[in-house]
């Protein structure tokens, strides 16, 4: 018998092809149908058309047409393949030639007794992932993809015809056989197969849209990649608690990111903000505006920083021993200079100054004094002029 489908179930569950009764099922190919690969995965079936309206092809002239995304969805930005029409594709038989068995590849058997290779190995050109009726409403569910009114039943013929526009013959008896929408193996029931003269022609919609694995190899989608740099990326790929290392564009990190980068050059304005914290090992051309918001920056070696780089309550711990500090001004509520200073330039107040605030302070001066104005004595206690 060639179908049999307590076999079938049986092997499905195994993760076993069903092609012939013929095999054994320890002779059967494994298949993906239960251990779903990411090319089994269909990532446009939201734009596989519902309804027979939406499908335009069912004639011989629209052999290999596609239909696009836009016809489920006129308004898509890009459009994309997503079905693929064959009509009356000519398919192999199995490689026992016991002709239960029919495989659609996408070569043509060159003749009848044209087989693929082996049935426990998947052709290299084997097409999968056929649209069944289960994607069609319920309405239309009974139309072939033959009908003037198009579903997705397949059409099956048994031929001696060697060539599609040749077929005279009525289609199989749907009862007769059945057809894997996901392998593309048709299988007959017992006494139905095709005789050693004739050829099996089907004519079916295969799924031609994006698949996840796909989308993986074109980079389309991307799963939790470590990205060593991301110069040309947009503004704000990172956000909330993200962590990365990268040479960022403006606005990469915000909310509470927090960013570890051992050694950053040309990092634009902008970066970090909100409560992030960084820690630099080694930074140089930092531009104005890198943190802000209430960041805590440790330095352990800092050149070339413009002004502006620290905003808001931000604070900075710099190795400034033996370096020199040039500001333009310092507003401070205490200025305490060392004792080792020995040297000062010039140093310059306008208005009222006062030096000391009790009697007891005293101000000591070495070398002369000079004034020029007035000098004014609340009490002398005598001494030298």
């Amino acid at each position: 018998m060639a179908y049999s489908s307590s076999d079938r179930s049986e092997r499905l569950l195994q993760s076993r092809r069903f092609t012939t009764d013929n095999l054994t099922l320890s002779q059967e190919a494994f298949t993906q149908v239960f251990d779903l690969g990411a090319s089994e995965i269909l990532t446009d079936d939201g734009l596989i058309p519902t309804g027979s309206t939406q499908l335009p092809y069912s004639g011989s002239s629209q052999n290999l047409a596609i239909v696009s995304a836009s016809v489920v969805n006129p308004s898509i930005e890009t459009d994309l393949p997503i079905l693929k029409y064959w009509y009356r594709k000519k398919i192999k038989p199995a490689g026992d030639g016991s002709r239960e068995v029919y495989y659609f590849t996408e070569s043509d058997p060159s003749a009848v007794d044209d087989t693929v290779t082996s049935d426990q190995l998947i052709e290299t050109d084997q097409l999968i992932n056929f649209v069944s009726p289960k994607y069609i409403i319920a309405s239309d569910s009974v139309n072939t993809t033959e009908s003037i009114t198009p579903g997705y039943k397949v059409v099956v013929y048994k031929s001696t015809s060697a060539t599609a526009g040749g077929v005279t013959e009525q289609a199989a008896d749907p009862a007769s056989y059945v057809f894997d929408f996901k392998t593309g193996v048709l299988t007959w029931n017992d006494g139905s197969a095709p005789a050693s003269n004739q050829y099996v022609y089907i004519t079916a919609y295969q799924y031609v849209g994006r698949t996840l694995r796909s989308q993986l190899d074109d980079g389309s989608i991307q799963g939790a990649s470590t990205w060593d740099a991301l110069e040309g990326k947009p503004a704000g790929i990172v956000s909330s608690s993200a962590q990365t290392i990268a040479n960022l564009p403006s606005g990469t990190v915000s909310g509470s990111s927090q960013v570890d980068y051992t050694a950053i050059s040309n990092v634009p304005s902008g970066i970090i903000s909100g409560s992030s914290q960084v820690d630099y090992t080694s930074i140089s051309n930092v531009p104005s505006g890198l943190v802000s918001g209430s960041s805590q920056i440790s330095y352990n070696g800092i050149t070339d920083i413009p002004s502006g780089i620290m905003s808001s309550s931000a604070q900075t711990l710099q190795n400034l021993v033996g370096q020199d500090l040039v500001v333009a001004s310092i507003t401070a509520e205490q200025f305490v200079v060392s004792s080792s200073v020995t040297f000062v330039t010039t140093s310059f107040s306008s208005g009222s100054t006062i030096f000391g605030d009790t009697l007891d302070d005293t101000h000591q001066f070495t070398g002369s004094l000079y004034v020029s104005g007035s000098i004014f004595f609340d009490e002398i206690d005598g001494g030298n002029f």
